[in-house]
């Protein structure tokens, strides 16, 4: 509530799969403080999952300017207000020297963070308290339930809270249920990813929905975002049959809201993925130069196929690394697990 005691803020800026693995954390933190005021600084490129947050009372987003002089200063008027907002704890999830920036500027008596190796850029440096996590290699979800745990007690259960539009775009539903066959499972598949070492070939997803929509039981929706649309184009070239494609869902909780009436989700190591996940989705992920240790979609059922092992804390492999890793990920792989998954799942859901 605004005004409520104390005043927590929380940082965390981006990816958008990111920002949906702190929602637990911030659920814990209402939990633990019913009556504060709790706000969070993020990116504007994840800010839309957060809006009309029934757990948030405040958003302050961060939008980057074209250039980089318009962004210092739109980040140092940023700093301004957090100052002025007189937080009683902030905590950064993030643990990047910008987050840290943040974290210092609040001047709040209690300023949380990770402690290294988590903690990246001597952004650990701006706290006062440090949270040292309790293995070396762990799930973000977990990492940030830790985190939180310094001022919550014992972690929480896994909860995620946000805002879902049910109206989904009137275009999106038109288009979906038009084209539905009434096949007793609706398969979400998104296979545009902007980063190449999460790039699953576009002949294997091409293959993929050919094999799903042979099998008879199957509803094929692919989806996209904003100027992904020239990799779906390349996809659609390659399939023998044609899984629907409705338009672009115009926000990421109208995304969440398409997600939540799929059967199952199929993609990569993105942020919808781990939408579908948080919505309560079966999720198929197919992992490149990531560690499904610490990557994997946490709040339904999942298979990850692929991924890597790594040590250190490292995040990631080469590129050349992870597309050997995601060229070894046979359809054949997917589609066994998408119908196992299933199987095991209950009930599908229907638009």
């Amino acid at each position: 509530m605004i005004g409520g005691h104390p005043k927590i803020l929380v940082i965390r800026l981006s990816a958008i799969g990111d920002v949906v693995r702190v929602l637990p954390a911030v659920a814990a933190l209402r939990n633990a403080f019913p009556s504060a005021q709790i706000d969070w600084a993020v990116e504007n490129t994840a800010a839309d999952i957060l809006r009309e947050n029934p757990l948030l009372d405040r958003l302050f987003v961060f939008d980057r300017g074209p250039r980089w002089l318009q962004s210092a200063l739109l980040f140092w008027n940023l700093m301004r207000r957090l100052r002025d907002q007189q937080y009683d704890i902030a905590i950064d999830f993030h643990g990047i020297f910008k987050s840290g920036l943040l974290l210092r500027a609040t001047q709040a008596p209690r300023r949380i963070a990770f402690a290294p190796p988590r903690a990246r850029e001597g952004s650990h440096r701006f706290a006062n308290e440090w949270a040292m996590l309790s293995a070396p290699i762990m799930n973000r979800v977990d990492e940030n339930l830790e985190l939180c745990s310094t001022i919550t007690g014992d972690n929480e259960p896994i909860r995620y809270h946000f805002q879902i539009d049910k109206q989904i775009n009137v275009d999106v539903f038109r288009t979906v249920t038009e084209q539905r066959k009434n096949r007793p499972w609706l398969a979400l598949v998104h296979a545009p990813v902007d980063r190449p070492e999460k790039r699953w070939p576009a002949e294997r997803f091409a293959k993929l929905i050919d094999m799903l929509m042979e099998d008879g039981r199957f509803d094929v929706v692919l989806t996209h975002g904003p100027g992904q649309r020239q990799m779906l184009t390349t996809i659609l070239l390659k399939c023998k049959h044609e899984p629907i494609v409705p338009p672009q869902c115009e926000s990421l909780r109208e995304f969440a809201g398409l997600a939540s009436k799929a059967s199952l989700y199929i993609g990569t190591d993105t942020g919808p993925m781990h939408i579908a996940a948080a919505v309560g989705t079966p999720v198929v992920a197919v992992f490149g130069g990531t560690s499904p240790l610490m990557h994997s979609p946490v709040g339904a059922s999942s298979r990850v196929l692929g991924g890597v092992t790594l040590g250190d804390r490292m995040d990631r492999v080469s590129l050349e690394a992870s597309v050997d890793v995601l060229e070894a990920v046979k359809m054949e792989e997917v589609y066994a697990a998408a119908v196992e998954l299933l199987n095991q799942s209950g009930v599908p859901h229907h638009l």
